[in-house]
């Protein structure tokens, strides 16, 4: 018995650039969905998404992230974030996001506060809060 197999060359070059691709976007996209980033907040009161005058890359840091804080990212506020009495402003008709919150500021009273409607902040992990934060709308 005698089979014959024909391979067609150019849709085997279709199919092999179309897994490249594939691979290349899973690896993308799983490299952005493990790897969050670190976002601390500097600089006294101010809105969450004034990434370019909050969000530092460190504690007390004066390199900023490019964008604000996401689902894959950890947020920080330690003593270096804020004085007594500031206040951390969600804007309006946003969705602010982030993956741990981590609020650790002592020696002062601490605020976040909404602006109107649907300026929600959604955690997806852990929340950690001293009792120097007041949340209000």
């Amino acid at each position: 018995m005698f089979f014959k197999f024909v391979i067609n060359f150019q849709n085997m070059k279709t199919l092999i650039s179309t897994l490249k691709l594939f691979l290349l976007v899973s690896l993308v996209l799983c490299s952005k969905l493990t790897f969050g980033a670190d976002y601390y907040w500097v600089g006294g009161s101010g809105n969450w998404n004034d990434y370019s005058n909050h969000w530092a890359t460190s504690s007390g840091g004066n390199l900023f992230h490019s964008s604000p804080p996401s689902n894959i990212d950890n947020v920080w506020f330690d003593n270096n974030s804020l004085s007594n009495g500031d206040s951390i402003i969600l804007d309006s008709n946003i969705v602010h996001h982030c993956y741990n919150f981590n609020f650790n500021c002592g020696g002062g009273t601490y605020f976040i506060r909404s602006t109107g409607f649907n300026s929600d902040l959604e955690i997806w992990s852990d929340v950690t809060i001293a009792d120097s934060l007041i949340w209000y709308d």
